[in-house]
C-alpha cells in the first residue's frame, strides 16, 4: 500500500496484482492504511480543508469522508478493532483527531506542537503513540466506549 500523487495503489502479494483507488477530490495523498482485516484503506490528503477518507479495498468505492483538518494530513491508521481512525495533521494543523469512521463523529482531539512522522497503536487499541524528532508521545482514550474521552491525554 503506497500513495503516488492523487493515487493510493494497492499490492495484492498472493495474486500478484495492483489495484488503484483514485481520490475524487484530485487532492494529493500523502498517507494510507489498512484496516486490521484488510477490509477497508483510510487515506489522508494534502491542500486546503484537507480530508481523511475511508474506503472499500475490495471495489475502491469510497465509504466515508472526515472534515476536521486545516492544511494536510500527515498520519493515518485505523484502531486493531476498526472502530476509530486516528489522523495527525501537518506541523501547522498542529491537531490529532479520533474519528468514528462509520458514524463520522470526532470523538476525541488535542493539540500537537511538534512534527509528527508516525503513529501506530498498542495491540488492543487502547492507546496510540505519535513519533517525531526526540519524541515519543502516548495518547490514551477508549475505544470500546461509544462516549469515548473527548480530550486525549499525552502523556
Amino acid at each position: 500500500l503506497y500513495t503516488d500523487g492523487c493515487v493510493c495503489v494497492l499490492y495484492n502479494i498472493k495474486k500478484s496484482k495492483q489495484t488503484h483507488i483514485k481520490n475524487v477530490s484530485k487532492k494529493p495523498l500523502t498517507c494510507a492504511a489498512f484496516s486490521g482485516d484488510g477490509a477497508y484503506v483510510v487515506t489522508g490528503e494534502s491542500g486546503h480543508q484537507p480530508c481523511v477518507r475511508v474506503w472499500d479495498a475490495s471495489n475502491g468505492h469510497q465509504l466515508k469522508e472526515l472534515r476536521g483538518h486545516r492544511f494536510g494530513i500527515s498520519s493515518v491508521n485505523f484502531s486493531p478493532n476498526s472502530k476509530v481512525v486516528v489522523s495527525v495533521g501537518f506541523t501547522h494543523d498542529s491537531n490529532v483527531y479520533v474519528w468514528n469512521w462509520k458514524t463520522g463523529k470526532q470523538v476525541a482531539g488535542n493539540k500537537m506542537s511538534s512534527r509528527v512522522f508516525g503513529m501506530s497503536f498498542n495491540e488492543k487499541g487502547t492507546y496510540f503513540v505519535t513519533v517525531g524528532i526526540r519524541f515519543v508521545k502516548f495518547w490514551y482514550f477508549d475505544t470500546n466506549n461509544d462516549k469515548a474521552l473527548h480530550q486525549l491525554s499525552p502523556c
